[in-house]
C-alpha cells in the first residue's frame, strides 16, 4: 500500500467555518476533482482517543466515531469521513462535503419567522433519524442542536456533523453535569 501525504492528494481551499478546536475548509480531491470539507484541529494534550472494534489503537474521538458511524448500514444523514492524515501538531479529516449547504441554525436564523410547521416536518424526522442512526451505531453525539447539522439547500436533507464531544454508547448513562460542546445563550438552573 502506497503512503500518500495529504498535500498530494487534497487542495484546500476558503475556509467554511472555525469551532473552538480547529477549523473547516473547502477542499479538492486532486484525482478526481470531488469537493470534499476539510476539518483541521490541532492536538493537545487532553485530547480524548477511544478504542473501537477493529482498530488495535486508539484514534481521537471524532475520527473513532466518525468510523463506527460508516459501518452498514450507512445513514444519509450522518456526515461521512473519507480520510483522515495526523500530523505532528494538528488532525485534519477528510468528509463528505454537501453542497451548496449551510448550518440548520443560518437557516432558521434567515427565513425566521418564517419557518413553518411543514417545513419543521421534512427536518425533524431526518434528525430523528440521524440520532436514531447513532445509538445503533452505539454513539453518543453529546452536542446535538441546530448548528451541527448540514442542511443541503436544494433538497431540504440534513447531515448530522461534529463529533468531536461524543462517546461510546454507555448502557450506565452519563453525567449530566459533564457536558463537552459549546454551550449557546444562558442556562439558567
Amino acid at each position: 500500500m502506497v503512503n500518500h501525504s495529504f498535500e498530494s492528494l487534497y487542495k484546500v481551499g476558503e475556509i467554511l467555518g472555525c469551532g473552538a478546536f480547529g477549523s473547516v475548509y473547502r477542499g479538492t480531491r486532486k484525482f478526481d476533482g470531488k469537493k470534499v470539507a476539510i476539518k483541521r484541529m490541532r492536538k493537545f494534550d487532553n485530547f480524548l482517543y477511544l478504542y473501537i472494534p477493529g482498530h488495535p489503537e486508539p484514534l481521537i474521538t471524532e475520527v473513532a466515531l466518525l468510523l463506527m458511524m460508516r459501518r452498514e448500514p450507512m445513514s444519509p444523514y450522518v456526515i461521512q469521513l473519507y480520510d483522515w492524515f495526523e500530523h505532528p501538531r494538528k488532525f485534519t479529516l477528510i468528509m463528505e462535503f454537501p453542497e451548496p449547504c449551510e448550518s440548520l441554525l443560518d437557516f432558521i436564523t434567515r427565513h425566521n419567522p418564517d419557518v413553518c410547521e411543514t417545513v419543521a416536518r421534512v427536518f425533524m424526522p431526518q434528525a430523528v433519524l440521524a440520532v436514531q442512526h447513532c445509538i445503533e451505531h452505539g454513539v453518543f453525539h453529546n452536542d446535538i442542536h441546530a448548528q451541527n447539522f448540514l442542511l443541503k439547500r436544494n433538497s431540504l436533507d440534513l447531515k448530522l456533523i461534529d463529533f468531536g464531544c461524543g462517546q461510546l454508547f454507555s448502557s450506565e448513562g452519563y453525567e449530566s453535569n459533564v457536558y463537552f460542546g459549546e454551550h449557546f445563550g444562558n442556562v439558567e438552573t
